[in-house]
């Protein structure tokens, strides 16, 4: 259960009036449960395997009637506005144990895999409009992260639109890392980001150490739906052990940039 209250002053924009409030509040409920299975293997190092399942049923409701009220600047009471509406989630975890030829035992996540549903409730009583169909289903999301092997990471995220019958949003990506040794790092990656009718963009970006501290890095990302290049960046990094500057330069729009940012490792960074 919650409540919000955002109170605002004001000289002269709104008539007479010199201050408003407006009130919001929440509740929420939440009903889960965890259910998992531990399998017995032999793939490499890995011995054990635990799959987890977690469902959960959710309600949401958040009262706000004072969206009409004058806006003289923007809040984050509006930006969230009214709600009410159910869902059922279900995540799943897969774990695995290894074991090393000396016995030593180490744990990692190779995998979880979310689908979630949501019913907005508010809409499916909804009066107003009675030509527009009501669409209370929102779309089906599913989220999985993949980590099969140490040096491979897969993130995808997709939404699947139940009154189109296709897939509205994606975001794919894959990234490989390659240990360098001194603890170093070089990585590589591609995206893909697409939203149904405005975007559909595909990215690749790359981070190589070279000797001595240096390294460089660069970025590409290109809109499939025009065939045009929309952004791009490029840098020079060095480090020592305390601090680290950052060369970097940066193209999104046709708009360029030049920044040039420090980093007090184990402390903070500021750049320009």
């Amino acid at each position: 259960v919650g409540f919000v209250r955002d109170t605002q002053w004001f000289d002269g924009d709104n008539g007479s009036e010199n201050s408003q409030s407006r009130d919001a509040f929440e509740v929420q409920n939440r009903i889960s449960t965890l259910l998992e299975r531990t399998f017995d293997i032999d793939w490499g190092d890995a011995k054990r395997l635990k799959h987890k399942i977690f469902p959960t049923l959710s309600y949401l409701y958040r009262g706000y009637n004072d969206a009409t009220k004058f806006r003289p600047w923007f809040e984050p009471i509006d930006a969230r506005g009214k709600r009410h509406a159910a869902a059922f989630s279900l995540e799943n975890f897969l774990d695995a144990r290894k074991e090393n030829e000396k016995g030593e035992v180490t744990y990692a996540q190779w995998a979880t895999f979310s689908l979630s549903q949501a019913y907005d409730i508010q809409e499916a009583g909804r009066d107003s409009e009675p030509w527009r169909e009501k669409q209370p289903f929102e779309p089906l999301t599913g989220i999985l992260t993949y980590h099969p092997f140490p040096r491979i990471d897969v993130d995808t995220e997709i939404w699947w639109d139940h009154y189109q019958d296709e897939i509205t949003y994606a975001d794919l990506s894959l990234e490989y890392n390659m240990e360098r040794g001194a603890g170093k790092t070089d990585r590589y990656a591609i995206q893909h980001f697409y939203i149904k009718g405005r975007d559909s963009t595909i990215g690749a970006s790359a981070h190589v150490n070279l000797l001595e501290g240096f390294a460089v890095g660069a970025a590409l990302y290109r809109n499939l739906n025009v065939d045009h290049t929309v952004g791009s960046r490029q840098y020079v990094e060095y480090r020592s052990q305390c601090w680290g500057v950052r060369v970097s330069g940066e193209s999104l729009d046709g708009i360029s940039s030049v920044m040039v940012h420090f980093t007090l490792l184990g402390l903070g960074e500021f750049g320009k």
